[in-house]
C-alpha cells in the first residue's frame, strides 16, 4: 500500500461535485485534513461555474446526479485533467461509460475515504510526472538544436 504524501496533497486544488449531502461532508472533512485546496459543490451545474475559477488538478465526481450526470458534466468541460468518478454498484452502465473518458480511478460508494486520497495521490502524481517528463523533452530538443559542443586536445 502507498504511503500518503502530504506535501503533494497539500499543494493540489480538488474540486469534488456530489449530490448527496452527507457523503459529501463526510468525504470533504477528510480530504480537507490533507488537501488545503479542496472545492465541494453538490452539482454538475455548479461544478462547470467553479471548474473555470479555481482550475482544478483533479476532479472527483459523483457518476449518477439529478439532472446532469458526472459524465455529461466531463463531456461539457471538455477537460484532460484527471477524473475519479464515485457510484454506487447500481450505476454500472455509467461506469461502462465512463471509461472512455479521463478516468484515473473508480470509488464505489460507501467510499474508503483512504482509499480515496491515495487515489487522488496516484492519480495527480502521475499527471504531475507527464509534465516534468514533456518539459525535459523539450529542454533537450531546445539544447539539441542550439548548443554547439566543440571538443579539443592540447596536443
Amino acid at each position: 500500500m502507498s504511503k500518503i504524501n502530504e506535501k503533494l496533497l497539500k499543494n493540489i486544488t480538488v474540486l469534488y461535485v456530489e449530490d448527496d449531502d452527507l457523503v459529501r461532508e463526510a468525504v470533504s472533512s477528510f480530504c480537507k485534513q490533507y488537501i488545503k485546496n479542496f472545492y465541494c459543490v453538490n452539482n454538475a451545474d455548479q461544478g462547470i461555474k467553479l471548474f473555470s475559477k479555481i482550475n482544478p488538478d483533479l476532479l472527483i465526481i459523483d457518476l449518477a446526479m439529478p439532472k446532469k450526470n458526472g459524465l455529461e458534466m466531463i463531456k461539457e468541460l471538455n477537460t484532460k485533467i484527471p477524473v475519479i468518478f464515485t457510484a454506487k454498484y447500481s450505476d454500472m452502465d455509467l461506469f461502462l461509460e465512463a471509461i472512455s473518458f479521463n478516468t484515473y480511478k473508480f470509488n464505489i460508494k460507501p467510499i474508503n475515504l483512504n482509499k480515496l486520497l491515495l487515489n487522488i495521490q496516484d492519480s495527480v502524481s502521475s499527471g504531475i510526472f507527464r509534465e516534468k517528463l514533456f518539459e525535459k523533452m523539450n529542454l533537450l530538443d531546445i539544447i539539441d538544436e542550439n548548443v554547439l559542443i566543440s571538443i579539443t586536445d592540447n596536443k
